[in-house]
């Protein structure tokens, strides 16, 4: 309850923000943000939509779109989208790693190892984008870049419970294509 009520004055004050400057981006996209927290997804996509015909969207904007397109079950548009948050903002690795997500949600590790490894590159220490590097190398199969992506992984994360289970599986692929670890 305490929630909603928090919820509710937030939506209260974004809608007198608007009621001041109707041209307030960051209001419209707060109040979309909270919609789509409370899976208001027709309220968040007519903000969002609004944004863009304002043509003031970005990246926020975008990927609030694909995460509607995508419990919508609109899998066309919600890959559109993800594209379009990756190209406003190219130097966000976030972007990336939501599309190669996105991908490996989709059953599509082929395409997501460019978003992940793009993602990697412009934030090498992160754990999460190293360990869909390492998910996507499982999931493609590719015994040498596991090894290398769970070696890299060790070094930056120290989940004992998470290493074990990793290791168990670089193993198991190395095994099933015949290839040895270090």
């Amino acid at each position: 309850m305490g929630r909603d009520l928090k919820l509710a004055d937030a939506e209260r004050r974004y809608l007198e923000i608007l009621g001041i400057d109707t041209h307030h981006v960051e209001a419209y996209k707060g109040l979309a943000a909270l919609y789509l927290k409370q899976k208001w997804y027709p309220q968040a996509f007519e903000t969002f939509q609004f944004i863009v015909k304002m043509k003031r969207a970005d990246d926020v904007v975008y990927a609030g779109l694909a995460e509607i397109a995508e419990a919508q079950e609109n899998p066309i548009e919600a890959e559109r989208m993800r594209l379009k948050a990756v190209e406003c903002s190219p130097g966000q690795p976030q972007r990336h790693a939501e599309l190669a997500g996105y991908y490996i949600q989709q059953g599509h590790p082929e395409k997501a190892l460019s978003s992940i490894k793009q993602a990697t590159e412009l934030d090498a220490k992160s754990g999460k984008y190293l360990e869909m590097e390492l998910e996507v190398a499982l999931r493609m199969e590719h015994p040498k870049e596991a090894r290398k992506y769970y070696d890299h992984l060790r070094l930056v994360t120290d989940d004992r419970t998470r290493f074990q289970s990793w290791r168990e599986k670089v193993e198991a692929l190395e095994a099933k294509k015949g290839e040895k670890g270090k």
